[in-house]
């Protein structure tokens, strides 16, 4: 099921359980609708803790890890401006030095809108929202199903960068990824 399907089911059961018990909810207009989907999937708990596109546990898990070492919690100016995990674009066009994603971004919705050049001087691939970054970075890590995943994303070598793995394995888990959200498939 699509995010906006899920959102969309989402918002209207809140209406009609506030209704049920006699609150209210006013939308003003069918804008501010759009501002909460957008809103949504921009937002750590709806991408990880709803997994709107179905990842499997460990993919989530991992992806999540990535997301916190290199946007600084979700903070980053880099991740303000790009909602992604530090995935520097080496070509001006799509798909931005990333061939293996090539056919991955053929898909509108799954696709990045361009760079950010940061103050760093590095070129980053830019997402609409956090969504379309953590498939990209989970269509990633599902391509590599290898023990050194992590490492490979970043292309470290067979034995990875010790400190960038180091950090990532110290990120304890967020509780963001619902406990319904199950399977392995990176170590199978």
């Amino acid at each position: 099921m699509d995010a906006k399907k899920v959102i969309l089911i989402t918002v209207f059961t809140l209406l009609i359980g506030t209704a049920l018990i006699g609150g209210t909810i006013v939308i003003k207009k069918k804008m501010d609708a759009k501002k909460t989907i957008s809103a949504a999937l921009n937002d750590p708990q709806y991408v990880f803790g709803q997994n709107p596109d179905g990842w499997a546990a460990d993919v989530l898990n991992a992806a999540e890890r990535i997301y916190r070492v290199e946007s600084a919690n979700f903070t980053s100016d880099i991740y303000n401006n790009t909602y992604s995990a530090g995935m520097v674009a080496t070509s001006n066009t799509t798909p931005f030095g990333w061939t293996s994603l090539a056919t991955t971004w053929e898909t509108p919705k799954n696709a990045p809108v361009g760079t950010f050049l940061s103050p760093n001087g590095k070129t980053y691939v830019r997402f609409p929202d956090l969504r379309t970054g953590v498939y990209s970075l989970c269509k990633k890590l599902t391509d590599y199903k290898s023990q050194n995943v992590k490492a490979d994303y970043w292309n470290a070598g067979a034995t990875g960068s010790p400190t960038y793995l180091t950090a990532l394995d110290s990120i304890p888990q967020s509780g963001l990824i619902s406990p319904n959200v199950t399977g392995n498939i990176l170590l199978s």
